[in-house]
């Protein structure tokens, strides 16, 4: 159509001064500060999408067309819509992005900017409502004010035109503007097919509506299009086309006069570049560059160029590029070939990259003469690609058009390029074969493998060193472009009767897919490994190895191979179980990953002829991988809460330092920043029904609730509950919270307003968990006051419904059945209990297993299966219909249990824990992995060896007396239980048939330690807790000290006391037999030593007490029965002489804290003492002075220790679990430490009868094993490194270091040896003669 073409002065008529000097972004920091621009940067946008200022007009030229879009979007009389078309060329982007920048800059108009482009999904039609609206909102604070009054993380998830309802079209997003606001959006044409109806169907509404203000403009520009043209085929809308635009041809002119202008050679050719574009801008700015750009052989292209513009007259940009094109490569079948595949890579991979990356895949996939020419292709493309001729510029077309060219076969003819299947899989194929060949050990060259990743300073600029452009696509990208090839041909591979039965085709395709597999062989049983490590450098979060080996898989499955598909299977286990290990540290791939995986499994023989490293496992590791593997989320604090998402995809966990945070079911990555705002204790969280918001309980007496997305708090805290919040749950349809205190209430309230709904709910004492039903007319309620009751909603009845259920003890979890028919409950006296809610009856017996107090219960989607969280730190899973226990405990964690929950499609369980994790089962087998494990899972407080020195005996705080086969490790028979609380001490008798235990239920007990019977009555008399005990050397007699401040003595034959009780002193905390069996020696924590006749059973003690000490921890006799050594709360040691009573020589000062435990040496030379400094250190009697340096290793406290029957070795027991054996003569540790416990050792001793002497043992200086929280150590004589990470799958095990004897432990054993020096600066050795030479 014609336009009215108006000057640039008639732009004055509309000019208001109170915009004239607002800058970019005054309007809005102005007012808002960076609150604002923090706020829109969260919105789902395009990032890049606004004008740019690349693509801006020539000063001077587009006058006319610019000045006619100037009136229009100033004018209060204008159309409301402006559609700017053209071909492919013709420059509607470089105008639209000029105009868009001119208005705001001036301060005329508004005008929010989008441009689509279909190979960025940041452009896509799903971006535009919010990109327009940040927009918009940038420069009026009204509109920004509107937007932070909406929901937006729900908005966000809306569909689009939803979207632009409420964004555009809405009455209240129609702000009061005193200037036009042109919404722009650029190449309408490059909107994808998929989303082209929402498009359509927006600007249909744009144009129809009688709502929005007459002041909002929409200009747009497209290629010529019959379905846009209908669009604007009204009255409302104004089409311009710039294929008929007068004056064009001078614009073309200036332009081509500008991009000569320095280059003299070519200067006279400004007419025949003119008369060559016909009138299309990006035809003259192709031939520009063409002429302008330096390379090989110009002068001869630049001839033929000549030649072809002014022989070969073009219609369209489409044209030009063929003359270009023809320059080149037309006559060149070699060139051509290169040519395609070139631009297949270019247009096929994920990102814009580099030409060195192209460089790469031409020289490792193509013979010497392909590379060559692929090289020389690239070089001459510059005047149709950005980065052709620069390596710092990724690789582009300069035009769109050159993409939509390329794949037309009618246009392109012999350009045209194939982007199907075959084109991708040469681009898998090209990445497997990079891969193969430039992953390597050791790729970054670092100096040791005892280090982290992060104390690495220069670990980023040694990736850029050592890993290629070329090899990092490669690596991050292999098996998304094998995903998208196809299956193999029909009948197998091999045909119907082998290859000769395919069609050419088919045994082309067939060709390929081979080729891919053996490529993915290779890399399978060679650079497997060196490919985690190059990604653990990288420091991958998203897209690694986690997402793409399931790709390998799936291709593997769907091309029948076999091979690759078992392997790979492995593959996704060995990633899953040792990520956090690898990507904490690279040398872990091969340290940890080939210690920890299955000896059976094929990765385990794959992986050992590339490297051997120096430690092994003797004993204790898997044969093959477990059918489910757990994933454990580590954080840094106990976990108090969890919950899942509707679609399974997040948990949430709630912590003790009061931060809530969101998790990838998935990978276990951590899904924004930490939800902070409570200040204690987060109790309890919940999803939302749709999973758009969360509700978490706090210790702090408040309930929040939080937006998904954003992590924002959504309105005030619900206040009113005036203790801990205990319990929070949404009900179905999302529009109330229940929440459930410590003030005894139970309040509901309203997600919209916040406000709380009725009066509390009264009748509990705690409330400790309450539930929603599904129908939403009901709440339950669990409290520790032994009842769980059910309230009806609808009313909000104070009463509840019917009478509360009892059967209990405290109450902590309940929940419903998913068809609220039932409810499930758990409690403090360690069982689960099923209720029916019509009748209030349980529905058959308890559900009993646990040792400790259930804290957290859950129906399974389907209703047919229970789990149970509890304090004896295992997960449980039940059938409801039998209440028959589900397998095995899945056991991991190793502190309580706080919090469990199934996924919504019932495959898997999460759990919380004290431990400081989540971790995730898989539910699919139920399959016992393991034989359940026998023997304590409390705190260990005393251990024995018999006489004999073939069994030991142990006392936990889980009640229980166990006895143990020290060759096997192996418990004998059952527990001897009994007691009702801690066992605090045990002893076998001098024959080693008896047993005597002393416990916190205040009474001492006596075991047959053949049949494991009770022998008689308990020995009854203590009136607190009794905190050692002891045979005498006859067997006759045992001796016990109480916190009841006596000492007892007991007839073992009767069970009878014999005498009165010896007092005197305070709490009686060790106590022991002379040698003879005259006498007793007591410490107290009145700080005195006492020494007491036996045989007369007097209540005096001999002499006067031994004074000195503070808090008197132990106490020993020297063998011969003259001295008396003993340790204390004071920080030394003293002896002292039976005889005189008097303390030999000064006290022994060395230990900076407690001293727990001391014992003799046999000959009487030494003495061995144990502190709460986690140091034992050795003394000579004679000296007094310290032996040696203080031996270190413990983690905590050392408890106990003693000799060995020959002197040779201590043992020490230690709050850190763990029994270690040292070497007297060297004071290096013997072995690795004896762990097991699962928690404080207290006790320790050695069997009378020396062991075999061990030849292995470790010399002076060598270095030993030690375990530290998560790590292995290895110690040497001026350092502790890093050795082995351990997996989240052995957290929960025993280990043994070499040369250590014997574990015993309810939990899983494994013992690790060191065979050589391979690590720390010389790791490069663990690589395999074979693998270095090649």
């Amino acid at each position: 159509m014609s336009v009215q073409v108006g000057g640039s002065g008639s732009f004055s008529q509309y000019y208001n001064p109170q915009f004239n000097n607002i800058g970019r972004d005054q309007v809005i920091n102005h007012n808002y500060g960076d609150d604002a621009s923090t706020f829109l940067d969260t919105l789902k946008h395009a990032t890049d999408a606004g004008p740019d200022p690349l693509k801006l007009c020539l000063p001077g030229t587009r006058m006319r067309i610019r000045s006619c879009i100037w009136d229009w979007a100033l004018s209060p009389n204008s159309s409301r819509a402006l559609l700017l078309s053209g071909v492919a060329g013709r420059g509607k982007s470089a105008i639209v992005h000029q105009l868009a920048r001119e208005l705001e800059d001036s301060g005329f108009a508004v005008a929010p900017f989008f441009a689509f482009n279909r190979s960025n999904r940041d452009r896509h039609f799903s971006k535009l409502a919010f990109t327009w609206a940040k927009g918009l909102a940038r420069r009026c604070p009204q509109y920004l004010l509107y937007l932070r009054e909406l929901d937006i993380s729900s908005l966000e998830r809306a569909p689009p035109l939803e979207q632009h309802h409420a964004l555009l079209f809405r009455e209240k997003a129609h702000v009061a503007m005193e200037k036009p606001v042109v919404f722009v959006i650029d190449a309408l044409d490059e909107c994808p097919e998929n989303e082209f109806n929402h498009l359509y169907r927006l600007l249909t509404q744009l144009l129809s509506s009688l709502t929005l203000p007459t002041s909002y403009r929409f200009l747009l520009t497209c290629r010529p299009n019959q379905r846009i043209d209908e669009i604007f085929d009204q009255p409302s809308a104004w089409k311009i086309s710039l294929d008929s635009e007068e004056h064009t041809i001078d614009d073309i002119r200036a332009f081509v006069q500008h991009e000569l202008q320095g280059y003299s050679v070519v200067r006279p050719l400004v007419n025949d570049v003119v008369s060559a574009s016909q009138g299309v801008f990006e035809c003259a700015a192709v031939l520009c560059r063409e002429l302008t750009i330096a390379r090989p052989r110009s002068f001869d292209a630049h001839q033929r160029l000549v030649n072809a513009m002014r022989t070969q007259k073009t219609t369209s940009l489409y044209g030009t590029y063929r003359q270009v094109l023809d320059i080149y490569i037309k006559h060149d079948e070699g060139l051509l070939k290169a040519f395609r595949r070139l631009m297949c890579w270019i247009f096929l991979v994920r990102s814009p990259q580099r030409r060195q990356v192209y460089h790469e895949f031409a020289a490792i996939s193509l013979p010497l003469s392909e590379q060559s020419d692929v090289y020389v292709v690239l070089s001459w493309l510059g005047s149709l690609l950005s980065g052709a001729t620069s390596d710092s510029t990724p690789i582009l077309p300069l035009h769109t058009s050159l993409r939509d060219f390329l794949v037309n076969r009618s246009e392109s003819d012999i350009y045209c390029v194939d982007l199907g299947t075959r084109a991708q899989q040469e681009l898998a194929l090209v990445c497997l074969k990079v891969m193969n060949t430039k992953l390597q050990f050791n790729i970054c060259h670092l100096p040791t493998s005892c280090i982290l990743n992060t104390e690495i300073p220069d670990l980023q600029e040694r990736v850029a060193t050592y890993i290629s452009p070329g090899l990092q696509y490669a690596s991050l990208t292999a098996a998304f472009h094998l995903q998208g090839t196809t299956e193999l041909p029909p009948h197998g591979p091999h045909g119907r009767d082998g290859q000769s039965a395919l069609g050419a085709h088919e045994h082309d395709s067939l060709a390929m897919v081979i080729a891919l597999a053996a490529e993915l062989d290779r890399f399978l049983a060679k650079k497997f490994l060196y490919w985690l490590e190059a990604h653990s450098c990288m420091r991958t979060s998203t897209g690694g190895p986690a997402a793409m080996l399931p790709q390998f898989l799936a291709w593997s499955k769907s091309v029948r191979n076999t091979d690759s598909e078992s392997v790979l299977i492995e593959c996704i286990k060995f990633e899953k179980r040792f990520r956090e290990g690898y990507m904490l540290s690279a040398p872990q791939v091969y340290y940890s990953g080939l210690v920890f995986q299955p000896k059976a499994s094929k990765l385990t023989k794959i992986c050992g002829k590339l490297v051997d490293v120096p430690v092994t496992v003797a004993r204790g590791r898997e044969k093959t991988w477990p059918p489910t593997e757990t994933l454990v989320i580590r954080v840094n604090e106990p976990i108090r809460c969890i919950a899942i998402s509707p679609d399974g995809t997040k948990i949430i966990s709630g912590h003790q330092d009061d931060d809530i945070c969101v998790w990838n079911v998935e990978t276990g990555e951590q899904v924004g920043a930490p939800l902070q705002g409570h200040s204690h204790w987060v109790n309890s969280v919940a999803f939302s029904p749709d999973g758009t918001k969360i509700v978490s309980g706090s210790k702090d007496n408040t309930v929040r609730v939080w937006e998904v997305e954003t992590g924002k708090q959504v309105g005030a805290p619900l206040q009113g509950h005036s203790d801990w919040v205990n319990s929070v749950s949404f009900s179905l349809d999302g529009t109330k919270i229940v929440s459930g205190s410590d003030d005894s209430t139970v309040r509901v309230w309203d997600v919209e307003t916040g406000e709380q709904i009725g009066a509390p709910l009264r009748g509990h004492g705690d409330v400790k968990s309450i539930a929603f039903s599904p129908d939403g007319t009901k709440i339950v309620s669990g409290s520790a006051d032994s009842t769980v009751r059910v309230w009806d909603v609808e009313t909000g009845d104070s009463e509840q419904v019917g009478t509360p259920l009892r059967g209990h003890g405290d109450v902590k979890s309940i929940a419903f059945l998913p068809d609220g028919t039932k409810i499930v409950s758990g409690s403090a006296d360690s069982t689960v209990r099923v209720w029916d809610v019509e009748t209030g009856e349980q529905v058959g017996a308890p559900l009993q297993g646990h040792s400790n107090c259930v804290n957290s219960v859950a129906f399974s989607p389907d209703g047919t299966k229970i789990v149970s969280g509890s304090y004896d730190l295992t997960v449980r899973v039940w059938d409801v219909e039998t209440g028959e226990q589900v397998g095995v405990p899945l056991r991991g964690h190793w502190d309580v249990v706080n919090s469990v929950a199934f996924s919504p499609d019932g495959t898997k369980i999460v759990s919380g824990s004290a431990d400081s994790t989540v971790r995730v089962w898989e539910v699919e087998t139920g399959e016992q992995v393991c034989a359940p494990p026998q023997g304590h899972w409390n705190v260990v407080n005393s251990v024995a060896f018999s006489p004999d020195g073939t069994k030991i005996v142990s006392g936990s705080a889980d009640s229980t007396v166990r006895v143990w086969d020290v060759e096997t490790g192996q418990q004998v028979g059952a527990p001897l239980q009994g007691h009702a609380h801690w066992v605090n001490s045990v002893a076998f008798s001098p024959d080693g048939t008896k047993i005597v235990s002393g416990s916190k239920d205040n009474t001492v007990r006596v075991w047959e330690v053949e049949t494991g019977k009770q022998v008689g009555a308990p020995l009854q008399g203590h009136s607190d807790w009794v905190n050692s005990v002891s045979f005498s050397l006859d067997g006759t007699k045992i001796v016990s000290g109480s916190d009841d401040s006596t000492v007892r003595v007991w007839d073992v034959e009767t069970g009878e006391q014999i005498g009165a009780p010896l007092r005197g002193h305070g709490d009686v905390k060790s106590i022991a037999f002379s040698p003879d069996g005259t006498k007793i020696v007591s410490g107290s924590a009145d700080s005195t030593v006492r020494v007491w006749d036996v045989e007369t059973g007097d209540s005096e003690q001999v002499g006067t007490p031994l004074r000195g000490h503070g808090d008197v921890k132990s106490i020993a006799f020297l063998p011969d029965g003259t001295k008396i050594v003993s340790g204390s709360a004071d920080r030394t040691v003293r002896v002292w002489d039976v005889e005189t009573e008097e303390q030999v020589g000064a006290p022994l000062q060395g230990h900076s804290d407690w001293v727990n435990s001391v014992a003799f040496s046999p000959d009487g030379t030494k003495i061995v003492s144990g502190s709460e400094d986690n140091t034992i250190r050795v003394w000579d009697v004679e000296t007094g002075e310290q032996v040696g340096v203080p031996l270190r290793g413990h983690g905590s406290g050392v408890n106990s220790v003693a000799f060995s029957p020959d002197g040779t070795k201590i043992v020490s027991g230690s709050t850190d679990h763990i029994v270690r054996v040292w070497d007297v003569e060297t004071g290096q540790q013997v072995g690795a430490p004896l762990r097991g416990h699962g928690n404080v050792v207290k006790s320790v001793a050695f069997s009378p009868h020396p062991g075999p002497k061990n030849d292995s043992e470790n010399s002076p200086g060598k270095p030993f094993l030690l375990r530290r929280d998560d790590w292995i150590a290895i110690v040497e004589p001026t350092q502790e490194l890093r050795l082995l990470w351990i997996p989240h799958a052995f957290r929960g095990y025993d280990f043994g270091f070499y040369p250590c004897v014997m574990l015993m432990s309810a939990r899983p054993k494994i013992r690790i040896d060191m065979l050589g020096g391979a690590w720390g600066t010389r790791w490069m050795e663990i690589l395999r003669d074979s693998e270095k030479e090649s």
